[in-house]
């Protein structure tokens, strides 16, 4: 069943968002004692990740990691991983795992993969939409293979 929830504004879509992982989180933590978030890239998602880290939660139970990211250098402002920590969320939790792109593509594909081996299966996955219809890097008309972390090379 699709339920679709409409807000007047950016605003009221933030505290719906957040009101949404908060509930989330705490029956997670409820359930096994801790909660897995899977991040959105973008700027999108930024407002929510402000308003959660000024919310109170049960941080030492939250594990977050990432969705997508940029292979750019580690100081890269472009970088999901830094516009996130600059929220102050990563601050926050019990633990943070952003995808090591410095390293390049495969290496960090690679390690991620490695990351992720003992994460799953994670509580809540926050996934944005780009204009052109991608979600998490994957862009439409394209095969992607059937893996749980990949290197994108070629995006448009």
């Amino acid at each position: 069943m699709t339920r679709w929830q409409v807000e007047a504004h950016a605003d009221a879509v933030t505290e719906a968002a957040c009101r949404r992982v908060g509930r989330a989180a705490t029956d997670a933590i409820a359930r096994h004692g801790t909660f897995r978030l899977v991040l959105a890239g973008g700027q999108t998602p930024l407002a929510v990740y402000r308003r959660l880290a000024a919310s109170d939660q049960q941080w030492s139970a939250w594990t977050l990691y990432l969705g997508d990211e940029r292979c750019l250098p580690g100081d890269d402002p472009g970088r999901n991983s830094l516009q996130i920590e600059a929220t102050g969320l990563c601050d926050r939790v019990g633990a943070w795992w952003p995808i090591p792109t410095e390293r390049g593509c495969a290496a960090a594909s690679d390690a991620y993969r490695e990351t992720l081996q003992g994460a799953r299966p994670f509580d809540l996955v926050l996934l944005g939409l780009g204009p052109d219809g991608h979600t998490a890097s994957l862009f439409p008309d394209r095969v992607w293979p059937d893996e749980p972390v990949f290197a994108i090379d070629d995006s448009p």
